[in-house]
């Protein structure tokens, strides 16, 4: 095994937990040291360096020149969209103003045009509806591309969205705004305003139907009928808090009340990132779109490089494996071959052990009602053996075994223990 930890640039080369003794020693004398006692080197040079090895005839040429390990590229800008959500927020939207399903689909497609890099999307709303509202803001929160967020104002339902961003710019203004993190729902009750006008409304619910519209203008509202709304209100408010917790983690606890923040108290409780221009949030999408590829670009490149690195130990390792080393691993591996041909053997009996133990099983349940029934039968017997004793301990004399229930004998029995002096006698036994 190897480890890589870090990068000495002066030296060139990659440092694991050995790295001092290659550096000490020089990095060919470390690997032919390491070769030779068949251990697996820890320290992986870089391709400068690899040269040494090529020169100390550890490697050949045709591996210095196959290993080269890959760098990632400096981005290039790209398109940035510019999205709008404006007026009140609504799921199918409304006239002059998108619908949240709208400005949903219009993210999928900016995602899917491989010539913009990242998107920023002015907010200008009060909020409203929440139907609509987490699916656009699930859409914002999983884009692959970066979306950052320009705020004029975004309140309540706007707010859900745009703390989805990867940042939020509020504008540069006196008046921009954005919190009114809440719930709140509106019930009109007419009926004294109808009563003073003369007018009777009477609701005629068909059979079955008792719960139909219950919450309208023209009943008083019941007890149960407000607890019930009060309860969804709550629910929708613990997931519009949960959603922006999320995305903003870092944001202050005293912002959830419903209140609405101007600028510097929104920057100083991490509502938003900073306090700029549309100019500043579409530079800010940019660098984080550039900086984003550039780290996934990184990331598949190391991933790439490891993959190199295994490659090359692996083959080094092999070409310079020991004559002892080869022929203590040919050892192991038939020790390992013996043990798991053991193991298979152990398991086939423990197998027939099991087999034999549920055959055993399926005996004693089949056993287990006749022993209850012989428990019975010699329970019937005793109590029989025990009236009859007391019967002769009476003086009387019991009918043969077999004897029918209309026979002389069995009337005669019955009639013994209906008997008033059969009764004293039970009596005297202590029946």
């Amino acid at each position: 095994m190897y480890s890589c930890v870090g990068i000495n640039s002066k030296k060139g080369m990659w440092f694991g937990n050995e790295g001092y003794f290659a550096i000490k020693e020089g990095i060919a004398e470390y690997y032919r040291r390491e070769l030779a006692a068949g251990r697996f080197p820890q320290v992986f040079p870089e391709k400068g360096k690899l040269m040494e090895l090529y020169a100390a005839e550890i490697i050949t040429k045709d591996e210095v020149n196959r290993y080269t390990p890959v760098r990632a590229q400096e981005e290039k800008s790209g398109m940035i969209a510019v999205l709008s959500v404006s007026g009140v927020m609504t799921k199918q939207g409304q006239a002059c103003a998108y619908g949240t399903e709208q400005i949903a689909n219009q993210i999928d497609a900016v995602n899917a045009d491989p010539r913009i890099s990242a998107m920023v999307i002015k907010w200008d709303t009060p909020g409203g509806e929440v139907a609509g509202t987490k699916a656009l803001a699930t859409t914002i929160r999983d884009s692959p591309k970066v979306i950052v967020g320009y705020v004029s104002r975004a309140d309540s339902a706007g707010y859900w969205g745009v703390s989805q961003s990867k940042e939020i710019v509020l504008e540069d203004s006196a008046d921009a705004e954005t919190g009114s993190i809440g719930v709140y729902g509106i019930s009109i009750d007419e009926t004294k305003a109808l009563d003073q006008a003369g007018i009777s409304v009477k609701i005629i619910r068909a059979d079955g139907s008792e719960d139909k519209a219950l919450e309208n203008p023209y009943e008083p509202m019941t007890d149960a009928v407000l607890a019930e709304k009060k309860a969804t209100l709550n629910a929708i408010r613990a997931e519009f808090v949960g959603m922006v917790k999320e995305g903003r983690p870092n944001i202050a606890e005293d912002v959830f009340s419903g209140k609405v923040f101007r600028a510097k108290e929104a920057l100083k409780r991490n509502m938003v990132d900073s306090i700029g221009t549309l100019q500043d949030a579409i530079k800010r999408a940019d660098f984080l779109s550039r900086k984003q590829a550039r780290q996934m670009q990184l990331n598949q490149s190391n991933n790439n490089n490891k993959a190199e690195e295994m490659g090359f130990f692996n083959e080094l390792f092999a070409k310079h494996k020991p004559t002892d080393a080869v022929a203590a691993e040919a050892l192991a591996d038939q020790e390992i071959a013996q043990k798991d041909e053991k193991i298979n053997a152990l398991t086939g009996e423990v197998s027939a052990k099991d087999a034999r133990i549920a055959e055993l099983q399926a005996k004693v349940s089949e056993y287990e009602p006749k022993a209850t029934k012989y428990d019975q039968i010699k329970d019937d017997y005793e109590a029989n053996a025990k009236y009859v004793k007391n019967l002769k301990d009476a003086g009387i004399n019991p009918p043969a075994s077999g004897t029918d229930a209309n026979s002389d004998g069995e009337k005669k029995l019955k009639s013994y223990e209906a008997a008033p002096w059969n009764a004293r006698a039970m009596e005297m036994q202590g029946k």
